[in-house]
């Protein structure tokens, strides 16, 4: 079926409303756009919420002298440790050192069991006017009382002959040592002590022996040999002995003697 129109141009179509939003007046500046009230529902990001709890305050850890309480006494431990056993070394040192000098010989002269079987040769020597007299010991010799070392000037192994006052002759055996009782060397017995003196040379044990002889009655027994030993603090001391230089009857067996004991024959 045709549309119908009228003389006036075509037939006007029924009026059809169109539904919008409502515009909103944008107040940002003349001349601004219309924009509709209506925007999309703005996104707020969320925040991750943790499940874990606070961590409470931690108390820091104890330090001394920056270490550890733990680390710092165990070093103090250690370093007490150390020095204690310093100071008792050196105390167990100072003790011994001082023993020793006290105590140069622990024990008196005693009697060798086994006798010297080896010939020994002899060779003639002539003493200074000026004794030189020498020791073993490491410390100095003394010339006074009954403790310490006095001095011993027969270091050589093999015999030698002393040229005493008076034209008197010695002959020495060092390292060696006549018991009182030993036999003697000619087989005649055993040998006696006559006397003892307390001397601090070997020379004036042997210059002793000769004030003896002169002073001795015709009827008396002569001294023949002298034992001399310069450790007076064993001796004397120790051993109570009476004395260091032991005037013999006769010369004796040769026994194998300390370092500070020397025997001489005087040659008749």
């Amino acid at each position: 079926m045709s549309t119908l129109q009228n003389s006036y141009g075509p037939e006007a179509a029924p009026y059809q409303t169109v539904h919008q939003q409502p515009l909103e007046y944008d107040a940002r500046g003349e001349g601004a756009k219309l924009e509709y009230a209506a925007q999309p529902p703005e996104v707020v990001p969320t925040q991750a919420v943790s499940k874990e709890t606070p961590n409470a305050d931690v108390e820091p850890k104890r330090k001394i002298l920056g270490m550890r309480v733990a680390v710092f006494w165990t070093a103090l431990v250690i370093i007490i440790l150390v020095v204690l056993g310093i100071g008792i070394g050196i105390g167990l040192g100072v003790g011994l050192k001082r023993n020793n000098d006290n105590n140069p010989d622990s024990s008196p002269q005693t009697t060798s069991s086994s006798s010297m079987s080896q010939t020994m040769t002899s060779d003639t020597t002539t003493q200074s006017s000026t004794r030189t007299s020498t020791t073993s010991a490491s410390t100095a010799v003394v010339t006074s009382g009954t403790h310490g070392m006095a001095a011993n000037s027969c270091t050589f192994t093999a015999p030698k002959t002393y040229q005493a006052s008076g034209g008197s002759t010695f002959t020495q055996y060092c390292f060696t040592d006549w018991p009182n009782g030993v036999d003697a060397a000619d087989g005649s017995g055993p040998i006696k002590d006559l006397r003892r003196y307390t001397v601090y040379t070997f020379e004036d044990c042997m210059e002793q022996c000769l004030k003896y002889n002169k002073n001795l009655p015709s009827s008396g027994t002569k001294c023949a040999a002298v034992t001399y030993n310069s450790n007076l603090t064993s001796i004397i001391e120790v051993g109570k002995q009476g004395g260091n230089c032991f005037l013999k009857n006769k010369k004796g067996e040769d026994r194998q003697g300390s370092a500070e004991s020397a025997c001489a024959a005087l040659v008749f």
